[in-house]
């Protein structure tokens, strides 16, 4: 008989309390979208018959891991951070769950997670451990924010790493500049120049780069960002925190959501 993953008895291993929500959509799919009270309704019938031990039931509650699963599923051990049976501890992916562990962080940027594997590795090995992390599936990358996180951890809430903690330019330009104090790029009632700009002197300063070619250059990938924005009525530039920026950047991130990459302007 083929298997019918909305049956009860293939739905997935879920977290009791943090994934329940989970349950009721699978439960809702098995008893043919009906309404997430009569999903409650059944759930709560077969936990019933689980714990009562009256009847075979549908699903299995796991203590270790606190997560409700169908009859038919094995327990994926990995999924939780648990040591599959008869694998090997000292394996890579094992090896990286104990050193995250250990250190208490749970989402890296690349470069975080390079440096990560290159103190238990060597720096000659670094990339090629990552390329192995990324193909076995030990650490995905959270899109919306551009972190890395292991399997076995969920993904980082957007609310919490907002623009300016991930991988792309677009981060990073928001790292660099969306601090960045209105200064005058024209001085007033004097002509432009670019040795007299305060916006060219703070990213030199930033940069520590005295090239003002470079400089204005990285001004206009700012501007061209969102990251910057100039005043042509005041030749104040500001940075995009402002509040009637920020509607506009954040428009801007939507947009290259899922784009697979960013170049820069």
């Amino acid at each position: 008989m083929a298997r019918d993953s909305h049956q009860i008895k293939w739905m997935d291993a879920y977290k009791a309390v943090e994934e329940h929500s989970k349950i009721i959509q699978h439960y809702r799919r098995a008893y043919n979208n009906c309404s997430p009270a009569k999903a409650e309704y059944h759930f709560g019938l077969d936990r019933e018959k689980f714990f009562s031990k009256s009847e075979e039931p549908p699903i299995i509650y796991d203590k270790v891991t606190a997560t409700w699963r169908g009859a038919e599923v094995r327990l994926p051990r990995e999924k939780f951070g648990l040591i599959r049976e008869g694998a090997n501890p000292n394996s890579l992916r094992y090896r990286i769950h104990r050193r995250v562990g250990e250190i208490g962080q749970q989402y890296f940027t690349s470069d975080e997670f390079l440096k990560l594997l290159a103190e238990m590795f060597g720096e000659s090995k670094a990339e090629g451990k990552f390329a192995q992390v990324r193909a076995r599936g030990i650490a995905k990358k959270h899109k919306p924010t551009n972190l890395w996180h292991l399997w076995c951890t969920p993904p980082p809430d957007e609310k919490e790493f907002p623009l300016g903690t991930g991988d792309l330019v677009l981060d990073d330009y928001a790292r660099k500049y969306g601090r960045m104090p209105g200064l005058f790029h024209k001085l007033p009632d004097k002509p432009y120049s670019r040795e007299s700009s305060e916006v060219l002197k703070w990213i030199s300063d930033t940069n520590s780069n005295p090239d003002l070619d470079w400089c204005q250059n990285e001004y206009y990938r700012a501007i061209a960002a969102r990251i910057l924005e100039f005043s042509p009525m005041k030749s104040i530039c500001l940075n995009s925190s402002k509040p009637r920026f920020a509607k506009m950047l954040q428009g801007k991130l939507e947009r290259r959501k899922n784009r697979k990459t960013i170049a820069v302007i």
